[in-house]
């Protein structure tokens, strides 16, 4: 599960730099940026769904609720959006921290795992 992890984290910082330029920038069109999120969204949708079904039911829920909520307030996020307590923006923000804290949790079982296997 550690390569989930560290290609979650990598997931998490490629939809990070695509909405920054779709907040900040000043195309009229993202179709690269919107393609970039539409495939990260499927990379966790199906990792969600791999939790879920290795018996993690907790996390892979919580994860498609996190990530549901995400892209609905996405819709309202465009060029000139500013950070702020909005529900969309908090919830956009929301996602990428749970899916950080999921990518580390990960990462931690991987490496309790090798250690467990190696005998150390």
């Amino acid at each position: 599960m550690a390569v989930y992890g560290a290609v979650t984290l990598m997931a998490i910082a490629l939809a990070y730099l695509a909405l920054d330029d779709i907040t900040t920038g000043r195309q009229s069109s993202f179709v690269f940026e919107y393609s970039a999120l539409l495939a990260v969204t499927a990379w966790l949708l199906g990792l969600a769904a791999r939790l879920a079904r290795r018996g993690q039911r907790l996390l892979g829920i919580l994860s498609i609720v996190v990530l549901a909520a995400a892209v609905v307030a996405q819709r309202s996020i465009g060029p000139g959006t500013r950070p702020s307590f909005a529900p969309e923006y908090l919830a956009t923000v929301a996602c990428m921290a749970w899916f950080c804290v999921l990518s580390c949790i990960l990462l931690a079982d991987g490496v309790r795992q090798t250690a467990a296997r190696d005998g150390g």
